[in-house]
């Protein structure tokens, strides 16, 4: 029975609540009834407390009823959630399979340790104290580890400006030499035009003076010796001038060969930093999911500790409650029958309606313990995946990178093309060979250049032309084809090239033509001009390790005769 005012319990023997001390009315008046009530009187008294009794009992089952219907309520809202929870945990085991399988293991190790809680609950004390030396020990150990990872984090910020800055003045001195290369080079180029322009003036001027000799030959003897002297002298100093020149155009080629050579150096260390960069990004990501997983393992272990705690103060309150009850049963059995009877009734109406609400909240605190239990763990996964996905990327980027600076190393050791002319043959010989270093350099001049060198001659030279032609002969070519994007500018490879088909065209429209050929081998220029414009081909393939010897007979005399027609235009000597 409970007392109306406060709603403690009270024994059937007391008349007032010992807690608020509200005298029991119904006590005090039972008690008075006995006193001075007659035997019939007590009897029909105790009749009309029966059905009251059972009145009050009905009124109770409704309200544990209705209680019961709330419950119902509140454990199908449970469910509802629950399922939700549990789509939402499959949605998260199929994007993470191997933490799925993770959790599997956990989840069996959970029913294992559940099966052994009534054995370790003897031993909950010495587990709680070890438990928290561990907590400690672990504590101590993410400390440690949170440090280190700042001090790598803090080098590796470091190591980053370090880089930048290097880049940066690599850049710089990058740049300043190839200003300067490109200068010497346009000064280099104005100087062989001029001195080309004064060859040419000196043969005309030469041929002049032969014929004026001639006519005046025994008049001006004298004369003419002395001008052939003078001439000599000229000569000599033309081509002690022409002997600078190529020491100054070898020096920059050697110059341009030593910051080619710098420039791969460079590449290869970038190269080593990257690797090294990304190695230390791998290492510290796996350090990061070590400790993820240790603090998931700690909060794990103290859930389950919290949990058992709660389910070992739960056992408690029950077997105290029940201790209770069975004290209270016996002394209500020591009373009278009605008495024991209504002390029954009112019994089992307070269990029918506690009962529901310890169900009630036994199934709230489980439904909360679990989705608690469950955001942990998928928010865990969230996190690994997280990570993973930024350390894969930063991986990427880097075999990216390594990619990139491999290819441009290896593009830079490509071979070169050198053409010799024998002049007495026919027909000229092309002879291909590749560079075996990046600092050497071709002692002739490579036909895809657009300045070679020459070998002085002061007295004019004619032209040589090829007394025989290989066969199929020689038949005009079909329409000049203008440059134009993605096609070729002559069919070399099948057709024989003419004057008639370079007259008109500028000195670059030639050059170009007679680097095709090469070109459509998978030739690698040097030189920027032919590089850009190639690389701007869609038909045009580079290749490292292409045979230039493969040509045929079209192609080796197109490549003779367009040569021959840049001599004889005074282009190239």
């Amino acid at each position: 029975m409970k007392c109306r005012k406060c709603g403690a319990e009270i024994s059937a023997d007391n008349t007032r609540c010992p807690s608020c001390g509200a005298p029991v009315l119904l006590r005090v008046m039972e008690q008075e009834e006995k006193n001075h009530m007659p035997a019939k009187e007590i009897r029909e008294r105790e009749k009309r407390l029966k059905e009251e009794a059972r009145r009050l009992a009905k009124e109770q089952e409704k309200q544990a009823a209705k209680e019961a219907k709330e419950v119902e309520k509140a454990r199908k809202k449970a469910e509802k959630d629950e399922k939700l929870q549990n789509a939402a945990k499959e949605k998260k085991e199929k994007r993470a399979a191997a933490e799925a399988q993770k959790q599997k293991k956990l989840a069996a190790l959970a029913a294992q340790k559940e099966e052994e809680r009534k054995r370790k609950e003897r031993e909950i004390a010495v587990l709680a104290a070890k438990k928290e030396e561990e907590r400690k020990k672990k504590e101590a150990e993410q400390a440690e580890l949170a440090a280190k990872a700042q001090h790598e984090k803090e080098e590796k910020e470091l190591h980053k400006k370090l880089l930048a800055e290097q880049k940066a003045k690599d850049a710089a001195d990058r740049k300043a030499r190839e200003e300067k290369l490109a200068k010497e080079k346009a000064e280099a180029e104005k100087q062989a035009r001029e001195e080309a322009e004064e060859e040419r003036e000196m043969r005309k001027r030469l041929l002049k003076e032969q014929k004026e000799k001639e006519e005046k030959e025994k008049k001006e003897q004298a004369q003419k010796l002395a001008k052939l002297k003078s001439i000599e002298a000229r000569i000599a100093r033309e081509n002690q001038e022409k002997a600078a020149a190529a020491a100054r155009a070898e020096k920059l080629r050697r110059d341009a060969a030593i910051a080619a050579q710098k420039e791969e150096e460079r590449k290869r260390k970038e190269q080593e930093i990257a690797a090294l960069t990304a190695k230390k990004e791998e290492e510290h990501k796996k350090k990061e999911s070590e400790q993820a997983t240790l603090v998931a393992n700690s909060q794990r272990e103290k859930l389950e500790k919290d949990k058992k705690v709660a389910e070992l103060a739960a056992n408690k309150v029950q077997e105290k409650s029940e201790k209770e009850r069975l004290e209270a049963e016996r002394k209500a059995r020591e009373e009278a029958e009605i008495k024991a009877d209504r002390k029954r009734a009112a019994e089992k109406c307070q269990q029918q309606k506690q009962k529901p609400q310890q169900e009630a909240l036994r199934k709230n605190k489980a439904a909360k313990s679990e989705k608690k239990s469950l955001h942990k763990k998928t928010a865990q996964p969230e996190k690994n995946s997280r990570q993973l996905f930024i350390g894969g990327s930063v991986a990427a980027v880097a075999i990216v990178a390594i990619v990139l600076f491999s290819f441009a190393a290896f593009k830079n050791n490509k071979p070169s093309a050198t053409v010799s002319e024998n002049a007495p043959s026919a027909t000229p010989v092309i002879s291909l060979a590749p560079t075996a270093e990046a600092t050497a350099e071709p002692t002739a001049l490579p036909t895809l250049e657009p300045t070679p060198e020459s070998t002085p001659n002061p007295t004019p030279v004619p032209t040589p032309k090829p007394t025989q032609k290989p066969t199929p002969k020689p038949t005009k070519a079909p329409d000049q084809r203008k440059i134009t994007q993605n096609k070729v500018l002559f069919a070399s490879d099948s057709q024989y090239i003419t004057d008639a088909d370079l007259n008109g065209l500028s000195k670059y429209d030639v050059d170009l033509i007679r680097n095709e050929i090469f070109a459509r081998k998978g030739y690698i220029f040097t030189n920027p001009v032919y590089k850009n414009y190639f690389n701007s081909q869609q038909w045009y393939f580079p290749n490292p390790n292409a045979d230039y010897t493969n040509l045929n007979e079209y192609e080796k005399y197109n490549a003779d005769f367009i040569l021959q027609y840049e001599r004889n235009q005074g282009w190239i000597k």
